[in-house]
């Protein structure tokens, strides 16, 4: 696929990749893209949603354009420029049925020019090209024939069995090396085949629908499995019996935290009893496998010295450890006066877990009144992270948001504090923090976050940082400013706490995928 890719992108040709979430299209595109010759060829990221328009996606492009002569503009220094169009289905249509930065793409790529929206003068763009990509289950599953013509359309898959089994296995055995040898030269096989079969069966099983629109398995899932079984310690989980429990563990936070009702609860633990069954783990049992608690929290210090570890722990150890955080957290910040009763120390074990993770993000879903902030707080002040949130008024708009979030990527990017964001559905004022939020998600990238002069003073600040670290292209403002953002999103772990009640949080995942495509939903 890269082949092919280079050989289009080379020759000023356009191409589309067209999968379902998770099947790797942004990461193929991104390492193409990674690999040009910045010195003749530069790129940049647009992601789409519902409401990106013709003047904002143009505004955002211009960005990365000066006047050559006349009325030819192009890239600057007389380079070449490839954008990344990323969701490029997501715009809505308006009430005609067109699709604005779908149309303004054609103007251009079909006749070579748009217009100035201000002295409507013809602007002529040169030395631009396009990759695109789509996934054909969301937004308005296709684009205009007339645009996608004008495109190599590729459509990327989930890998078959026996790739996964490779991938997969590789990386778990790589781990395991340490560990005894039931556990490295048998368990490690089992698991990943159990694994791939019990995410088989579930997207067989449990379909997406209107209302549960968030019934989208992919390889994210499967990742998230193996990334929770790789934090597995030879020290304390060195027999079969410890690392099965790991991973059904693992599998109830990715599989069984989405379910939608307590009907498909049941569905789903059948289905993983039926799975463990036949896998075949020797002296391991279904009734041990699955005995409750199955708890597991990475924030002890265990008895054998290692911290931040996954250690299996039960509700009494749980509860005093977590009072124990509570009253510091009550001594240094507002009081919550909280009962950490099984539930609650379940969703706390559960949101460490998630924003302990290199870029992970929590989608909290529960009626109001439940304590989704105060469980998010403390769990976000246990993993040591400061804690975030915007103070909504009733004149608060887009460009406070702005502001705050400006902040906020400044304090994370540039001085290099973790941070969780807690954000509630009762804090959108604005659609437009929508917008914020899916392009913090997707790719940590905002256009609109910040204009050029703010651009250049972060990468002036972060230049020498990046030079510290070894980049030898670190004179290249494009490679300081991915750093930031990749910094950025190293620090920064996005909490959202949406209620399910009312046609407002199906709605907005639908139009804004990240929220639910690129978060653990608890």
């Amino acid at each position: 696929m890269t082949y092919l890719m280079s050989l289009f992108v080379d020759n000023a040709r356009g191409v589309m990749l067209v999968g379902t979430a998770g099947t790797g299209k942004t990461n193929l595109i991104m390492s193409k893209l990674r690999s040009l010759d910045q010195e003749k060829m530069l790129y940049r990221v647009v992601a789409f949603n519902a409401r990106t328009s013709s003047s904002g996606l143009q505004s955002v492009m211009e960005q990365s354009l000066e006047k050559r002569s006349g009325r030819t503009y192009g890239p600057f220094n007389r380079k070449k420029l490839v954008f990344f169009m990323d969701d490029m289905n997501m715009p809505a249509p308006d009430k005609y049925g067109t699709q604005e930065a779908i149309a303004l793409l054609q103007q251009h790529v079909g006749y070579g020019f748009w217009y100035d929206r201000v002295k409507i003068l013809l602007k002529e763009i040169v030395d631009v090209r396009y990759v695109g990509a789509m996934n054909p289950k969301s937004g308005t599953f296709t684009i205009l024939d007339r645009l996608l013509r004008h495109f190599a359309v590729f459509s990327t898959n989930m890998p078959d069995r026996v790739d996964l089994i490779s991938i997969y296995g590789q990386i778990l055995q790589a781990h395991t090396k340490p560990f005894s040898r039931d556990v490295r030269d048998t368990l490690t096989t089992l698991l990943t085949n159990a694994t791939i079969e019990l995410h088989y069966n579930i997207s067989k099983q449990f379909f997406p629908t209107a209302i549960k629109f968030h019934y989208q398995w992919n390889m994210r899932e499967m990742f998230n499995i193996f990334q929770g079984l790789c934090k597995s310690s030879p020290k304390l989980h060195n027999t079969p019996l410890q690392m099965v429990r790991l991973w059904v563990h693992e599998c109830n936070r990715t599989f069984r935290d989405r379910m939608g009702d307590d009907e498909d609860m049941k569905r789903y633990d059948v289905l993983l009893q039926g799975i463990i069954g036949r896998a075949g783990f020797s002296d391991v049992s279904v009734k041990d496998a699955m005995e409750e608690p199955l708890l597991w929290a990475p924030f002890y210090t265990t008895p054998t010295g290692e911290e931040n570890v996954y250690h299996e722990t039960n509700y009494e150890e749980s509860s005093k450890y977590l009072q124990k955080k509570l009253s510091e957290y009550n001594d240094n910040y507002a009081s919550m006066n909280l009962v950490l009763f099984n539930q609650a120390i379940q969703h706390v074990c559960r949101i460490s877990r998630i924003t302990s993770n290199p870029r992970g993000n929590a989608f909290l879903v529960g009626v109001g009144g439940s304590g989704k902030q105060s469980l998010a707080r403390l769990a976000s002040y246990i993993n040591g992270h400061d804690i975030f949130q915007i103070l909504v008024t009733s004149t608060y708009d887009i460009n406070d948001f702005r502001t705050d979030m400006q902040e906020l990527y400044r304090k994370c990017g540039l001085r290099g504090y973790p941070f969780a964001f807690i954000l509630t559905d009762t804090q959108i004022v604005s659609l437009d923090m929508l917008v914020y939020l899916n392009d913090m998600l997707s790719s940590g990238n905002v256009p609109e976050m910040f204009n050029q002069d703010e651009r250049d003073g972060i990468v002036s600040s972060i230049t020498n940082e990046v030079k510290a670290s070894g980049i030898t292209e670190y004179s290249n403002s494009d490679v300081c400013w991915e750093y930031f953002i990749n910094k950025v999103r190293s620090n920064l772990h996005i909490i959202l706490c949406f209620s399910p009640v009312g046609k407002n949080f199906a709605t907005w995942c639908r139009q804004f995928p990240a929220l639910a495509n690129t978060t653990v939903i608890d």
